[in-house]
């Protein structure tokens, strides 16, 4: 808007809808150093695991999205060869790792995030009847309480603290008691 002292100042405004929708692209000579968390890009879907998605994005950079940063109920949905948009959540240097979400509330800046999201006010409740819908060996268990709502249970709290991880002892099991000790 306005530049003063031959430059030393210069007073900028922008359009938030603008700027929500704004893209990387190839052109601006992207690296590790500068691809920063925040940044929107748009992907290709290179593979389609169980525990989330490979995709390929600025032409050079593969990164990886973890099945919690994807919309659940379009989990089955993704598909090789799909474009998408994401926003980069971490970029690790060492590893060359970018982790990318899905999550529409971070993708599209815009939208509206309830700031008392379902199951809130239930910190300390215990759950009976808790079914697994899906194990991930490294990290834990997706669980569905009664009500329908989606939770997860870190591998760590899966088991007494002098046992060893037994996914098999999870699995057999077809309905668990649960705590809700957070949420997000």
């Amino acid at each position: 808007e306005e530049v003063k002292n031959g430059g030393r100042v210069v007073r900028l405004s922008s359009d938030p809808t603008v700027l929500a929708q704004a893209c990387a692209d190839t052109k601006q000579d992207w690296s590790l150093t500068n691809l920063l968390p925040g940044l929107l890009v748009k992907a290709t879907i290179k593979k389609v695991t169980k525990h989330g998605l490979f995709l390929n994005f600025l032409s050079s950079f593969t990164g990886q999205v973890d099945f919690l940063h994807m919309e659940s109920e379009q989990v089955s949905c993704y598909s090789e060869g799909q474009q998408v948009q994401a926003r980069v959540l971490y970029v690790d240097p060492s590893t060359r790792l970018v982790g990318l979400s899905l999550r529409s509330y971070l993708v599209q800046l815009g939208s509206e995030i309830n700031p008392t999201p379902p199951g809130g006010d239930r910190v300390g409740e215990v759950v009976e009847e808790c079914r697994v819908t899906a194990m991930h060996h490294l990290s834990g268990a997706v669980m569905q309480l009664p009500d329908e709502t989606p939770a997860f249970a870190h591998r760590n709290h899966l088991k007494e603290p002098s046992e060893e991880a037994n996914e098999n002892r999870v699995l057999a099991t077809p309905e668990h008691t649960c705590r809700v000790i957070s949420f997000s």
